[in-house]
């Protein structure tokens, strides 16, 4: 239900709430109608922590009515769905990641459904990875752009002994449903980065976040890896981390990508003010004209060559040429691009 007065917000309501459901944990909009996620919804009662996805649609009058409950036709207790969702308008994108796949537990499963211009929905299409193993949590984020569907994979273990590295997934929609045709990967993976953990695209780019990496060996600082197509591959493209990274900001808990812009969320970095764990959101500008310009101080300076080498043979913000480790040709190009930007 929904009540709307002259000068207050719309309220939306579960049609069915209970104590404890997380109505509105996640939410998804199309023109004309809305998906609000209930991901510790219950069955009457039992399968607790279903979950569930409601659907509204707006109104001639303005008012929002609910149209549908989407649950998953295999849902169980635990799964969660609509713990995460997406849209581009068109295709609703629903996440699971707590479901079993079969005997794999939290291997994590996601759900697509076309919804029409007048909120009414499709059918469920089932969406898993081809490789899935228990608590790799398949759906902690997803990002959908038309038939390009981008599914974090935060917990994948891919090389043995590098533990929870994460991986996030890129799936081309055929009449057959969803095929994954790449696995993305940060270039310097290591032990529990969660790659993965926020996903978005846009524009045939993709954007990953990993809150657990550690630039500059700064625990748990958080980065942003950018990836664009060349031929039929997807190719690590440009890395980003907050300047001067501290201990446990998690950049890249949240990330967004609009034109030209790079949005990453770093909840628990010190403010600006002074104010410990306030949170910020980084911000860059990929048409900028100095990318060497590593401390953005307007020029290509000692304080930029100082990052350069405190980052030597590891990956970072210095890996001007993007082949995944900073060394003699990033060396070389901020060499090449000495002095104020633009000149």
């Amino acid at each position: 239900s929904c009540a709307r007065a002259m000068g207050a917000p719309a309220t939306l309501q579960s049609p069915d709430s209970a104590p404890n459901d997380a109505f509105g944990h996640s939410v998804a909009m199309g023109e004309n109608w809305i998906a609000v996620g209930e991901p510790l919804d219950d069955a009457n009662g039992v399968a607790t922590d279903r979950g569930a996805v409601h659907l509204y649609q707006r109104m001639v009058d303005g008012n929002w009515a609910a149209t549908a409950r989407l649950v998953a036709p295999d849902a169980l207790a635990g799964d969660t769905c609509g713990y995460t969702l997406a849209t581009d308008g068109s295709t609703l994108v629903i996440a699971s990641r707590y479901a079993n796949v079969g005997s794999l537990e939290q291997a994590g499963v996601v759900w697509t459904v076309n919804i029409a211009a007048d909120g009414l929905a499709g059918a469920l299409t089932r969406v898993e990875a081809p490789d899935a193993a228990s608590y790799d949590w398949f759906g902690a984020s997803v990002a959908i752009d038309g038939d390009l569907l981008l599914i974090g994979s935060c917990r994948d273990t891919v090389e043995p002994g590098v533990q929870e590295q994460g991986t996030a997934r890129v799936f081309e929609r055929h009449a057959s449903g969803w095929i994954q045709t790449a696995m993305l990967e940060s270039p310097s993976a290591a032990a529990q980065d969660r790659f993965g953990n926020s996903v978005a695209i846009e524009g045939g780019r993709c954007l990953v976040g990993a809150d657990g990496q550690d630039p500059q060996n700064v625990s748990l600082a958080g980065m942003l890896h950018l990836f664009k197509p060349n031929s039929k591959a997807w190719m690590h493209n440009r890395s980003f981390e907050l300047p001067n990274p501290t201990a446990n900001q998690n950049l890249g808990v949240a990330c967004a990508l609009h034109g030209d812009f790079v949005f990453g969320g770093a909840p628990r970095c010190g403010a600006p003010n002074g104010v410990a764990r306030a949170g910020v959101v980084g911000v860059w500008d990929l048409t900028t004209p100095c990318p060497n310009d590593l401390d953005h101080d307007g020029s290509v300076g000692g304080s930029d060559l100082v990052h350069l080498l405190g980052q030597w043979g590891s990956a970072g913000r210095a890996d001007l040429d993007f082949d995944g480790v900073v060394g003699a040709s990033d060396l070389a190009a901020m060499l090449a691009s000495w002095g104020s930007c633009g000149s």
